[in-house]
């Protein structure tokens, strides 16, 4: 379109009825804006010449906006540049609008050619806009970055009657959607539907005044506009909200004249729905230490209270929706080991669970070399330890002997963080913090893994082994971190006894009430094994697929130069690096059976040394009687050492020989070393 083309007056009406039978027309006169001489302003009128302003589509505010005939009757008196039109509801919709701006420049011929509805040229003969009703929706303007804007109430729209386009008046949301926003929401109630106007006493309103005297308009934007939506539902709010914004000394707060701060206050006031009031006006105020509570300030923010736990409530009081089409199959943290949600880790005080927990989280910060453990989702790790050095020290080990990446990633993927004892308040605020370390790959956004090490050091709880309150801590982890925003969290504890041989891993539980592996997504617990190296992690409490029940993590110790806090230099300070490595209880019991029959061998061994010193034959129930083992394991390896050929079984038939060899009469089968003594026939 490179030329706006405007219909024949006599062809068609000059507005459709529908907009001359609405009572929302005012006037607009074009006026110099004070600090800018270069700028001139539309300035809306009521038809009685009182200029509009203040809070707009109140009752007030419609009451004194015209029909079209009153407005085309003022407007030959020569006071005002043109004709105006109020949006905003009206009945059961909304009027609504879209504005393009310089269409031709911003590159929007095509849009403007297939604007529906009611389609005029702007004053300037550069734009156009058109008018609609229907549905309500949020105003937005972009006119800066893309030419456009639209609106659904709080504006007014200029009337040129340079007609475009006469159609029937339909509702624009369609269109928003398809040219704009195609994630337009149009089933939220307007904010004057759902705020309303408080009654307030005129000592009220005082309190109200004096209350802003202690909040500092130069305060930053968010507390800014908190409070600009605080004095929303108040009938001379934006009165109120004018004054204390005027004493901002560095005019901060767009607020250099009056029309700039009626924008931002219609802006801003379009968008509320009376969720924020006044509790949150004397809150501010009172954070000012020179503020003293009045009787007022103290009911509102009791009721503040009140309102923020119910808001609380809804948050969490939402279904979730069900998979109809596809199976929901659980994710994991580390493939096929742990998976996602709580994860209660205990293990007995002084067998190392940092020493494996850190490593294991390192892996799944992608930052450590790979090793037979899988990690399909690489996620930031917030570790939060009593023992932060302890951390350090870890953490340059891996560096040094397992990892290849460079200092910016390993700022970026660990954060290690000093515990403290969190109540339930800061629970839910140490949540909020770690979503700031949601990232995104491949579109898809993963959250954080949380480890807190260990529980005794990290949450308030009075008494461990009461299981109602252990349990109610476990629902707070699991409300704020994984049914709201799906971020898993490994819990670390101590174990009721320190157990340690690999059959009694069935036995182990968390020291204190049952609630903390009860309510857990999944348990698991360190030990270590006297039979083999360093120390495993073994899962117990499944609700996934598992394929890895076991992780071993060998310690390697090294030693460094060094320097302590006051600027000492140690030439050989110790520290050591951790390998993950694959472990398994069948080959644990294997090992564990070798060993065992190797000491049975020994002590067979051991007894005939001792027992064929003085020369005389031995019976197998004299050596059963210097052995302390079970007939099952005696026979195994007595089995086993005749097998080899360490032992030899031989027989002494003769009676009158045994006789003579002071043995028993009846007993004829006797055991020897190979090397041992044997008695003649």
């Amino acid at each position: 379109m490179t030329e706006i083309k405007l219909v024949d007056k006599g062809e068609v009406p000059s507005i459709p009825l529908q907009l001359r039978e609405a009572k929302r027309w005012l006037l607009w006169r074009l006026e110099k804006d004070e600090n800018n001489s270069d700028r001139t302003l539309k300035v809306p009128y009521y038809t009685s010449g009182k200029r509009r302003r203040g809070t707009l589509d109140t009752p007030e505010d419609l009451a004194r906006l015209a029909t079209y005939a009153e407005a085309k009757q003022a407007i030959k008196l020569g006071e005002y540049t043109g004709l105006g039109f109020a949006l905003g509801k009206d009945g059961d919709g909304f009027w609504q609008g879209i504005d393009l701006d310089k269409v031709t420049a911003n590159g929007n011929n095509e849009i403007a050619e297939s604007l529906p509805s009611y389609v005029e040229l702007s004053p300037s003969g550069k734009g156009v806009h058109a008018l609609g009703y229907g549905s309500y929706f949020k105003n937005k303007n972009l006119s800066k970055e893309h030419g456009w804007e639209y609106y659904s109430r709080a504006k007014f729209f200029t009337v040129t009657e340079r007609i475009i386009r006469a159609g029937d008046i339909v509702d624009l949301v369609p269109f928003i959607k398809k040219h704009f926003d195609p994630e337009l929401n149009v089933n939220e109630v307007s904010s004057a539907m759902g705020a309303g106007t408080l009654i307030l006493s005129p000592e009220q309103l005082l309190d109200i005044e004096r209350a802003l005297k202690f909040i500092d308009p130069d305060c930053p934007r968010d507390t800014w506009i908190e409070v600009c939506f605080s004095l929303a539902r108040v009938e001379t709010g934006y009165q109120l909200f004018s004054e204390w914004s005027k004493r901002s000394a560095g005019i901060k707060h767009s607020v250099a004249n009056e029309k700039e701060l009626e924008d931002q206050w219609n802006d801003i006031h379009t968008n509320t729905r009376g969720e924020i009031g006044l509790g949150t006006l004397y809150y501010l105020a009172s954070k000012n230490s020179e503020y003293e509570r009045t009787t007022i300030s103290e009911n509102i923010l009791n009721d503040l209270d009140k309102d923020k736990r119910k808001v609380e409530f809804l948050e969490r009081f939402k279904p979730v929706q069900l998979s109809y089409d596809y199976l929901p199959e659980p994710d994991w943290v580390i493939d096929g080991f742990i998976g996602e949600g709580i994860t209660f880790i205990a293990g007995a005080e002084g067998k190392g669970k940092s020493s494996i927990l850190l490593p294991l989280a390192l892996q799944v910060a992608g930052l450590t070399n790979d090793t037979f453990l899988k990690i399909k989702h690489r996620r930031r790790v917030i570790y939060i330890t009593e023992d932060h050095s302890q951390a350090d020290r870890i953490c340059y080990g891996m560096r040094t002997h397992h990892s290849s990446k460079g200092k910016e990633e390993w700022d970026y993927w660990i954060n290690v963080v000093p515990a403290f004892r969190m109540t339930d308040k800061e629970i839910q605020f140490a949540a909020e913090f770690a979503k700031q370390y949601i990232v995104t790959v491949n579109g898809r956004q993963i959250p954080p893994l949380v480890v807190f090490d260990t529980a005794s050091a990290t949450f308030v709880l009075e008494n461990e082994n009461d299981n109602s309150e252990a349990a109610r801590l476990m629902s707070v982890i699991n409300n704020e971190f994984w049914y709201r925003d799906f971020i898993p969290a490994w819990i670390s504890g101590h174990t009721s006894k320190a157990l340690s041989r690999t059959s009694a891993i069935e036995d182990l539980s968390a020291r204190g009430a049952s609630a903390w592996g009860g309510n857990a997504t999944g348990t698991a617990f360190i030990f270590e094994d006297e039979n083999v190296e360093g120390r495993i992690l073994a899962t117990k409490k499944k609700r996934f697929s598992e394929t890895i029940q076991e992780v071993r993590a060998v310690l390697d110790y090294h030693k460094t130069r060094s320097k302590n806090r006051y600027g000492d230099v140690i030439d050989e300070s110790p520290y050591y690096s951790v390998r993950l490595l694959e472990s398994n209880l069948e080959e644990r019991k294997e090992i564990s059976e070798d060993k065992r029959e190797q000491s049975d061998v020994k002590q067979i061994t051991d007894a005939l040394y001792r027992l064929t010193s003085n020369g005389a034959p031995i019976t197998r129930r004299q050596l059963s009687e210097q052995v302390h083992m079970s007939e099952k394991y005696l026979t195994a390896a007595l089995e086993s050492v005749v097998s080899d050929g360490v032992v030899i079984r031989y027989r002494i038939d003769d009676p009158e020989r045994r006789k003579a060899l002071n043995l028993n009469v009846r007993q004829t089968e006797f055991l020897r070393l190979k090397d041992g003594w044997f008695p003649t026939l």
